[in-house]
């Protein structure tokens, strides 16, 4: 297949790319045309947002869309939750003006979030596909997730097959949360997050890779679709199980008022917040997961090579 991916400079984006490239024709899109070409090997061709109008649409199968700023990297002031938003939209919406005005109908994944199905303080509530809490005026990461999504109607409307892939969070060593959490978890300083009991609804980063090369197989499958692990965890397990993995005692708890006065907004609901997400349409379909369960993955990731 002749593939498009769209910020792939980004953690799930260069593991994809340089995966999907072993048995397809990738390009790879972007702001910083140097960046992807010190990133990527030569055999994945390059490609500026700038240069996006005049390049040929009708010469790909796929369009993958990752974009989007990183949701975590820096306080929610005004002008940071504007460009949360509109890296994520204005992309979705320049591709689609790009497919459309070439008259070119590839299928077109792209991501999304679990915070679209609303924040919980206890994971109570099992969310699917089709089970979203009523839109809270307060709720910024739902607020992002319906907006990436509804940037996506025109794209639907023209006839264009769309998939959106709704993320939990990614795990890897030497990346995303895992990243932030090794050192200070083996220097014996892991903590449970206020009561512990928030949902942590997450994805192994080699089963959300698998999911997308089932669903490429797949050409009938459109809407959303949950990618996460079956069994999601509470921060509580998922800190007791690292600290288990990497032989270190869970000795530390933060209150939450603690984390809202550090944090503010981006810390209540990245941290004492969550959803519990299953994947009913992945299982639906027949998708085998590797890495299911929280205690395997992490055993994978900081165990298994020692």
């Amino acid at each position: 297949m002749n593939i498009l991916i769209a910020g792939a400079s980004g953690f799930i984006g260069t593991i994809l790319a340089n995966h999907l490239s072993k048995n397809h024709n990738i390009t790879v899109l972007g702001r910083d045309l140097n960046k992807l070409q010190a990133i990527f090997s030569k055999n994945i061709q390059k490609i500026a947002w700038n240069k996006l109008m005049s390049h040929d649409a009708n010469q790909y199968d796929l369009i993958i869309n990752l974009s989007g700023s990183n949701i975590g990297a820096k306080s929610w002031s005004t002008k940071v939750k504007k460009e949360l938003i509109e890296s994520r939209t204005k992309t979705n919406q320049q591709l689609t003006e790009w497919l459309v005005n070439s008259h070119a109908k590839p299928r077109f994944f792209c991501a999304n979030a679990i915070g679209i199905y609303g924040a919980q303080d206890i994971s109570t509530k099992s969310f699917d596909e089709e089970t979203i809490l009523p839109r809270s005026s307060d709720d910024f990461l739902q607020h992002i997730g319906l907006l990436w999504e509804q940037s996506l109607q025109n794209a639907i409307d023209a006839g264009i097959p769309v998939t959106t892939l709704r993320f939990g969070v990614v795990l890897k060593k030497n990346e995303g949360m895992l990243k932030k959490l090794e050192l200070p978890f083996r220097l014996g300083l892991g903590s449970i997050l206020g009561g512990g009991k928030q949902a942590l609804s997450w994805i192994y980063y080699k089963d959300l890779i698998n999911a997308i090369d089932f669903l490429m197989e797949h050409r009938e499958i459109v809407g959303p679709i949950n990618v996460t692990s079956p069994y999601p965890t509470t921060q509580a397990e998922f800190a007791q199980q690292l600290a288990k993995a990497l032989k270190r005692p869970l000795l530390l708890k933060t209150p939450a008022f603690f984390i809202k006065i550090i944090f503010g907004e981006m810390g209540d609901y990245l941290l004492l917040k969550g959803q519990r997400v299953l994947p009913k349409r992945l299982d639906a379909l027949g998708f085998k997961f590797i890495y299911p369960r929280i205690e395997s993955v992490l055993f994978e990731e900081f165990q298994k090579n020692l």
